[in-house]
This record gives structure tokens, sequence and C-alpha cells, in this order.
């Protein structure tokens, strides 16, 4: 009985000592604060990415807040804070926190709250201050309640570039700026995904001189680090897989707006080996997100890798992505078009140029007949040789080009020589289309059967017809063409002929008919370039009629009626009639026409005054294109000469 007794009152004890405990309505709550660091990284924001330099907690219940449950703390910079805050038993209760930030005035409902932004115009405080950071917890107040655990969440992306210029073989690349723009200004504290694109943007983070420094000595995939606003623009370019698309025309095209979209801008100046070659201010700029095709997103919290490698060639671009702004002082030309040589004898074919053919500044290449052809660089140039297996008008082509394929010059080296027979040309090599010359060849020896001769155009510009020692040259084209002489299969000479455009023109601009309908012949004719006249004797007769034939256009004028007539042949104005000549690129008259009506003359009807009338304009227009022969106009105007 004493035991029963002893143990009632033991269990009588300790009910009421548990009955105490319950009926304490407080509790101390410990909150412990860290920043998610990611790992060490450079940028001119000078705060460490964990850094808590001010602390801020408000305590909201029913949405509402408790003002005298708000805790400040300064850590002074420490990767971790920690507060100990009186809380009400079985109470629930909303917890935000803010780091580095500063609140003019707090919200009073968690709704509030929940809907703040941190706005900036640049990170000029997060050195400072550090990078502002958010949370959120929602609790419930319970005995003996172990410590709250608040991770801190930045605001802010990190970016890590890294910048390879290894590739450039043929120059050098000195950054002198690496710059976060159109950062955004305007982030929710506790908003994420759509709500936190940007819509309003400033400059941002910047490279470190030390970066600058590191990425100019080294060349070689130097990574630096930016920090900058959440900016979640979404999937702009969606299907996009070309990154040189992804571009601010593009953007608009896709419907977003280029100018929220986050980019860096990377500036420096660039010159080639040579010297010649340079842009102070190379400009490249690239959109930031999870993609480089058609992603704009910058989480907060987030680290993104970005990979730049540059090459020479991406230098040369010019457009938003990579702008050299590149001054080309570089010279690489042949001085002469074409070079002859002879059989087994060496020429030098001079080069102009600034360049460095052994550092790679340009390069040659050489086509044709190469196998009777030795073609080697020599100072100033090129030094070519030829076999004393090559023919007479056999060549090659030697081909300079600058390592961008900016500069691109040729030259011809011909063999040139007589072996057999000697070509003697009869005119003056200026031949016009349409006109045809004599080609004679002379001093062949009398076993040269002539039935073995032949003379063929490299050319379309020139069709060549004969036999034996004289051939006819016709001028089809205007242009430069070749005629190599050949006895069987070997060449043994080539005569080179120009062919020029006549010119197509009327006796004059102003033609003038006058009143007593005396035709006028008024062309038109063709003349030289020199402006002498060209007549038809000049021409072959069927080439004449096959590339010189013209037509004549009418455009009637209005500028007058007469007094007694609205309409009279050319819509009121006197008349004028077309003879044309007999055959198609003949001269033609023009005359006005002896009209009356109502018994009245052209000089009666019309008061000249001394002023003449624009009665039409002629036009003569080739029927054949290809020549390219400019059209021929002319304005005809009535005489002021009345009748006798």
């Amino acid at each position: 009985m004493k035991r029963l007794i002893l143990a009632a009152l033991l269990l009588l004890a300790f009910a009421c000592q548990r009955r105490d405990i319950v009926t304490e309505d407080k509790v101390q709550v410990t909150f412990d604060f860290a920043g998610a660091a990611l790992p060490a990284s450079r940028s001119v924001v000078g705060a460490a990415e964990d850094e808590i330099n001010s602390l801020l907690m408000l305590f909201y219940e029913n949405g509402s807040l408790l003002p005298g449950l708000t805790v400040s703390r300064t850590p002074g910079g420490s990767s971790h804070a920690s507060a100990t805050v009186t809380l009400d038993i079985g109470h629930d209760y909303e917890v935000i926190a803010f780091a580095n930030v500063t609140l003019s005035e707090y919200p009073q409902y968690i709704s509030e709250a929940m809907s703040l932004c941190y706005t900036c115009d640049g990170i000029g405080s997060w050195t400072a201050n550090g990078i502002p950071m958010s949370a959120y917890k929602a609790i419930h107040a319970v005995y003996a309640m172990r410590p709250v655990q608040f991770m801190l969440v930045r605001l802010a992306s990190r970016v890590d570039l890294s910048i390879d210029t290894s590739g450039l073989m043929h120059g050098s690349l000195s950054f002198s700026s690496i710059a976060v723009k159109q950062m955004n200004r305007c982030c929710p504290y506790f908003a994420e995904g759509s709500a936190s694109a940007a819509t309003g943007v400033c400059d941002g983070d910047l490279a470190s001189a030390s970066d600058l420094e590191g990425i100019n000595a080294s060349g070689a995939g130097y990574s630096t680090s930016f920090y900058l606003l959440e900016n979640m623009q979404g999937d702009i370019l969606g299907g996009n897989s070309n990154p040189d698309h992804k571009v601010p025309e593009r953007v608009t095209a896709a419907g977003g707006n280029p100018g929220l979209c986050t980019f860096l801008e990377i500036t420096g100046s660039y010159a080639d080996r040579s010297g010649h070659l340079t842009g102070s201010d190379v400009k490249a700029h690239l959109f930031l997100g999870s993609d480089a095709v058609g992603n704009f997103d910058l989480a907060r919290n987030r680290r993104y890798t970005v990979s730049l490698t540059i090459t020479d060639n991406g230098c040369l671009r010019t457009d938003w992505k990579i702008d050299g702004n590149l001054d080309d002082s570089r010279v690489l030309r042949f001085t002469e078009p074409e070079y002859t040589v002879g059989k087994n004898a060496s020429v030098s074919v001079p080069l102009q140029t600034n360049l460095s053919l052994a550092e790679g500044d340009y390069g040659y290449s050489v086509s044709g007949d190469t196998r009777y052809f030795t073609v080697t660089p020599a100072a100033g140039g090129f030094l070519v040789r030829t076999s004393s297996y090559v023919t007479s008008g056999q060549s090659v082509v030697i081909t300079v080009r600058s390592w961008d394929g900016a500069l691109v010059s040729s030259c011809t080296v011909r063999a040139f020589f007589q072996d057999g027979p000697k070509i003697v040309v009869d005119w003056d090599n200026d031949l016009y289309v349409g006109q045809s010359g004599t080609i004679r060849i002379v001093g062949i020896s009398g076993n040269v059967d002539p039935s073995t001769i032949s003379l063929r155009p490299v050319n379309s510009y020139a069709r060549v017809e004969g036999y034996g020692y004289e051939w006819k040259v016709y001028a089809l084209l205007a242009g430069s063409d070749v005629i190599t002489a050949y006895v069987g299969s070997v060449a043994y000479g080539n005569i080179r002929v120009d062919f020029q455009l006549p010119l197509l023109k009327f006796t004059s601009k102003r033609i003038f008919l006058p009143l007593d309908c005396t035709p006028v012949e008024c062309g038109p004719y063709f003349y030289r370039q020199d402006g002498t006249r060209l007549y038809k004797s000049d021409f072959d007769p069927e080439l004449y009629e096959s590339y010189l034939a013209f037509d004549i256009v009418r455009f009637h004028s209005f500028t007058q009626r007469g007094r007694y007539w609205d309409q009279c042949g050319s819509a009121g104005n006197p008349a004028v009639e077309l003879t044309a000549g007999e055959l198609p690129a003949d001269p033609c008259t023009f005359r006005i026409t002896d009209r009356t009506y109502r018994g009245k003359t052209i000089w009666e009807n019309y008061d000249f005054e001394g002023n003449d009338v624009e009665l039409e304009t002629v036009r003569a227009v080739c029927r054949n294109p290809d020549p390219a022969i400019v059209d021929a106009t002319a304005t005809l105007y009535s005489s002021s000469v009345g009748p006798d």
C-alpha cells in the first residue's frame, strides 16, 4: 500500500511540473542567417558574395506587421548572422529578412512586403553595402524550438566570363573595358519568374583593372565575374540555333524589346602584325541568358558561364555582335596586270606591298600552265622563269591575297615569242563594235601548209574568219580580247585587240523644224569616242544591221494648242512627220506637216510671237542590247520662222 501511495504522489508531482511548462506562453527562438556563396570571384564589386553588412527582420502575424519584433543588425561583413526573438508559443508568423539594403519605411502588411522591389541606378552601393539579399519563411512557435535556419538569397545573378584570345594568329587585341549594359534596375524581393522581367535598365558591373590586366596578359581562358540583378525576359528567340542571330533586330522581329535585355559590352583595340590593319575602338556585344541562342533569362542567385573565343577573322566583322571599326592602310597590288616572257627566260614581277609574306600577312597561289613556269618569291615581288618546253601563248596567273582576304591582286605572265610565222595587223587596235579589221600572216617558210594556220579568239568579244595568211576580225562587243595564232596545235603568237562602243547621237539635243514644212535630217549618227563621226562605210554591213540597227521612239508634247482646233495630230501642236531611212540604222528626217483647219494655216492658228513650241521628244534605241549602246535623245521644236 505504501508503495502505491508513493507512486501516486510521484505521478502527481510530475503532472504538476508538466502543467507549469505548458502554461509558459513565450519561447525564445534563434534565427541563423547565411549568404549562399559561390566560389571566389572578381569584379568592381568589392564586397564578397555572402557578405552580410546589414540585416533587417520583419515579423507578421495574421498579415500585419508586429513592430515590437523588428530586428535590425549590422554584422559587419560576416558571412553569417543570428538574432534571438521571443515569440508567443502556438502562434503562426511570417518572417521576411533583408540583407545589405535599406528600407525607407517598413510595410505594414505582408501583402505589401511581398510586392516590394529593390531599385537601383547601378551597383555603386554594393561595394560598401554588399549584394542585396532577401529571404522569407513561415514558422509556428512551439516550446523548446530549435534554431531556424535562413538562407539569404542574392537578388543578383553572377556571370563568369572566360575570354580566349589564343586564336589570334595575325594580330593582337588589348581589352580596355568589359561592362554590363542594360541591367535590370527594379527587382522584386520575393516574386520570381516573369515578374522579374526588367521594365527599366541601367549600367551595371565592370571588369576591374586587375581583371583587364589578367586578360591582356594571359590571352587563354582568363575568367572574371560580374554581378547583375535578376532579369527574366524569357525564350524570346525560341527555335533559334544560330548564335549570330541573337541580335537586337531578331529580338524586335520576334516581338521582344532588345532595350530591356541585359548584355555585355567588351571594348578594346586591335592591330594585326603588319601594324597597318588597326582598330582603336573594337566592340563586342553579347546578350546574356541561359543559352547562347534563344534565352534571355538571368535568374537570381544563379551562376552563368560565358566562354568567348576571339579570332582574327572575328575582329573583322561589322555588326552588332562584333564591330571591328578597323582602319586598313595595307597595300598589296601588282604594278602591272600582265607581263610577257620568252622561252627558257625569266621576268621580274613587281609587287607593291607593305606586308610580309614570311610573317603570313599575305599568301600567294599560281594557276594556269604551271608545269612550264617556275614562280619564286623574290625581293620586291616574284621571279617567273619559263622552261624550254613552253609554247608561245601559254601563261600562269599569280594571285596574292591578304590573310583576311580583303586585299586580292592578280598578274598574268604569258610566254610570247616567235618560233614560226610573223603576224602583221593592219589596223590601229581601236576597232569599234560593228567594224572589222584584217590580220595578215607573213614570213612563213615554204614548207608550212596554209591549211594548218588558224586564229582563235580567247573571249567572245571578237569573231575571226579566214584561211591561210589573211584573216578578218569582227568586233562584236566592247572589251579586250586576245587572238592566238596557231600552226597546227602549236601557238606561235598572240594579238591583243581592244573594241570600243560607238556613241549614238542626234545632230543636236534641240532640233528646230521650220514652219514651212521643210524636212530636217537629224540623225542619229554614230561617233567615235573623240567626237568624230563614223560613216556607214566604216562598218561591216552585216554587223551594222545586226548590232547597230535602232528604232525611233516618239513622245508627243502637249505644251500648246491651236486657236482653231483642239486635236490636230500631235494633240493640238503642229503635226510632225517622220521619214525613216531605207535601212533600220539609217538616219531619219522630220518635218512639220502643212495642215490647215477652217481655212487657216499653221502660222495663222498659232501666235508664236518669237517663242518656239515644243513638239515632241524622240529617242533612238538600239535593237540589240548586247553592245550596250546608250540611247540617243533629242527634243523637236517648231521654228519661229513663218511663211514667205
